[in-house]
């Protein structure tokens, strides 16, 4: 966990890749081919962090040439790992693959330029944490879509797919009852 942890990065001198006004990214001390976002701000709840990991990993299989991986969420200390997106400078560039890849699922996106790296001559991908849902219980995507579209994934990425929405949807379930949204 200490890879979690600024000090970590700090107590080196170890400058950030970049910084936004919710996170700082750092290059991951065990894989250059990973970043760590370190949260300035603590969770929200552990059940958002596991709900954003699932959402994640749903969005990377079905468009991995838009959502980099995630590999790991954590609440204490509020961190994500995922897949570093080597890239030109930040640009906002929401094209055709992310309107009918990602908005196609209901999936709404901020959109910061900060928030999107473009690589040569591919679509943008988006490198911000993607939110589940709003405070009121709105999902930030559509399920039914979402199932509608792994269908067309090759097993065991189908499967997986399943088990992350099916876990997403629990999650959502659980945190916002039937009766209350």
């Amino acid at each position: 966990m200490e890879k979690f942890r600024r000090e970590s990065y700090m107590g080196k001198n170890i400058e950030p890749l970049g910084e936004g006004r919710e996170k700082e990214v750092f290059v991951s001390p065990n894989d250059p081919d990973k970043v760590v976002g370190i949260m300035k701000e603590s969770a929200e709840s552990a059940e958002e962090a596991k709900a954003e990991f699932y959402l994640t990993k749903i969005l990377h299989l079905l468009h991995p040439e838009l959502v980099p991986d995630i590999s790991a969420r954590t609440t204490e200390p509020n961190a994500v790992e995922r897949e570093r997106v080597f890239g030109g400078e930040s640009t906002f560039r929401q094209n055709d693959a992310v309107k009918d890849g990602l908005f196609a699922l209901g999936v709404k996106l901020d959109s910061k330029p900060s928030n999107y790296i473009a690589e040569a001559d591919k679509p943008a991908r988006y490198v911000d944490t993607v939110k589940t849902w709003l405070r009121n219980g709105e999902r930030n995507y559509d399920p039914d879509k979402i199932r509608e579209a792994v269908a067309a994934l090759p097993e065991p990425d189908r499967a997986g797919a399943l088990a992350y929405l099916a876990r997403l949807e629990a999650l959502h379930a659980a945190r916002f009852p039937a009766d209350t949204v």
